[in-house]
């Protein structure tokens, strides 16, 4: 916080959004939450938080893969559809998002990411998005473009 220490990308195969420093826009009482789940163990996390506590950042979203926009919605969705026809071919069983591990989105979040890589494209700086942290992104996120919700 002085500038001698830098933050850390959380890098778990459960996170949702894959590897990352994740932020709340506008909601520091959720990230408050957040901490403090953790720090009692309710929160998964690979790193116990010993006090729980809150800064401040102005983040430049840069190349922003922005899911309140429909256009990154299709390339979710179109990730997604991806992903279950490589896991089909291999005979492998899909990845599934269960008490709140997100393994399923992280692993379509990594393929958005890696299939962009592997096109030559300017990798996605941030993902922004909306949901509720009780349901998985996935599923929320194709039912508010669907208008289901």
């Amino acid at each position: 916080m002085n500038g001698n220490i830098e933050l850390i990308p959380s890098n778990n195969p459960w996170d949702w959004l894959g590897k990352g420093i994740y932020f709340w826009e506008l909601n520091p009482l959720m990230a408050l939450d957040y901490a403090v789940r953790t720090a009692s163990g309710e929160q998964k996390n690979a790193k116990k938080i010993n006090t729980p506590f809150v800064i401040g950042a102005v983040i430049n979203l840069g190349v922003c893969l922005n899911l309140l926009d429909l256009e990154a919605l299709s390339i979710l969705q179109a990730a997604h559809k991806e992903i279950e026809e490589i896991h089909k071919e291999a005979d492998k069983k899909m990845p599934v998002n269960k008490d709140n591990i997100h393994r399923l989105d992280c692993t379509v979040f990594r393929h958005i990411h890696q299939s962009r890589s592997d096109a030559g494209l300017k990798e996605y700086d941030t993902v922004r998005c909306a949901f509720q942290e009780d349901k998985p992104v996935l599923i929320y996120i194709f039912t508010l473009k669907f208008g289901l919700v």
